[in-house]
């Protein structure tokens, strides 16, 4: 049956594709170097399999398929053990049921492990847009971006957790650029610590950066003009060094009708730097508008011509600031 369906003109095995079930599909997939070479294609534009790669976890993902785990090589109760070739390498395999999968390498091996997965599964399926991506601490960052770029890779969702201080500018100079924010679509996460004084250099500062969610753990190098590149549902900054008067220009300029994606916004300063509604708000409205609870925590809501409001809120050490905008 496999191969007069192969041979279908692409318009009809478009659509038989689109039909089917992930699982029909990746058995198809899998049934011969033939089959994975001819559907290759398709999955491009359809996309459909959802694969997570996850380097922190040393899992695969595909969604509704199957989930591969990298484990410790020894183990006392396998069930049955099987040879499988993943990137032309033999694989000592444990099916677990007909969806999870044990596979197991040397405990140094694991990240090659993960490596040899994901290689074998975006080769195979013809993959140009992963999920989700998870990078670990102690993940060789720089080799995993090197495999991003080699296989021009796409991204649902990115998240970083860390890596080694030593390298952590030169991951940040790779993954804080123009070129490698558009490879995202969705949410973007970086845990990433870098040292003082960091500033990316492949940031054009001309080019809108669109996401549904950007989050920093270590946002020091934010400057007013990054912040306005984002165009984003939601923007989640720690150790800011964002100032009043840089908040006070963000929300003029939405005043007058930019940032209209932003729906939520919050910052949380460094340095015992702290936040003031009455800056913030300078010109822009009665500061005795501004309610002061006990606690000193300090809230406005700041309207917008066309009806949509902004509600500022400022805790009470004047560290944090949140906007709702509705």
């Amino acid at each position: 049956m496999v191969f007069p369906l192969l041979n279908l003109p692409g318009v009809p095995l478009r659509q038989i594709i689109n039909g089917m079930e992930s699982y029909e599909l990746f058995d198809l997939y899998n049934c011969s170097d033939v089959a994975s070479m001819a559907l290759k294609p398709y999955e491009k534009a359809n996309k459909n399999f959802q694969v997570q790669i996850d380097f922190q976890r040393h899992s695969i993902d595909i969604k509704g398929v199957r989930r591969y785990r990298c484990i410790e090589e020894y183990n006392e109760n396998w069930r049955e053990k099987k040879i499988q070739v993943f990137d032309g390498r033999e694989v000592s395999v444990e099916e677990l049921d007909n969806q999870n999968y044990n596979t197991y390498w040397p405990e140094t091996d694991k990240f090659i492990g993960t490596m040899c997965l994901a290689n074998n599964f975006t080769e195979k399926l013809g993959m140009g847009t992963l999920d989700q991506l998870m990078i670990g601490e102690e993940t060789p960052a720089g080799k995993v971006l090197d495999w991003i770029e080699k296989n021009d890779l796409k991204m649902i969702d990115f998240n970083l957790i860390g890596t080694p201080e030593h390298k952590a500018d030169d991951v940040a100079t790779r993954i804080y650029s123009d070129e490698f924010f558009k490879r995202v679509s969705m949410n973007y996460t970086s845990l990433l610590k870098t040292s003082d004084g960091f500033q990316p250099k492949g940031i054009s500062g001309t080019k809108t950066i669109s996401l549904g969610k950007l989050q920093l753990e270590h946002a020091e190098w934010i400057t007013l003009n990054h912040l306005m590149m984002f165009n984003c549902h939601s923007i989640i900054l720690h150790s800011s060094s964002l100032t009043n008067q840089d908040i006070r220009t963000y929300l003029s300029k939405w005043r007058n009708g930019e940032f209209e994606q932003m729906m939520y916004l919050s910052l949380e300063l460094k340095n015992q730097k702290k936040f003031d509604l009455k800056e913030i708000t300078k010109d822009m409205i009665d500061s005795k508008k501004i309610e002061i609870a006990e606690s000193g925590e300090q809230e406005v809501i700041l309207p917008r011509n066309d009806g949509k409001t902004a509600e500022i809120n400022v805790n009470a050490t004047g560290e944090k600031l949140i906007i709702w905008i509705e």
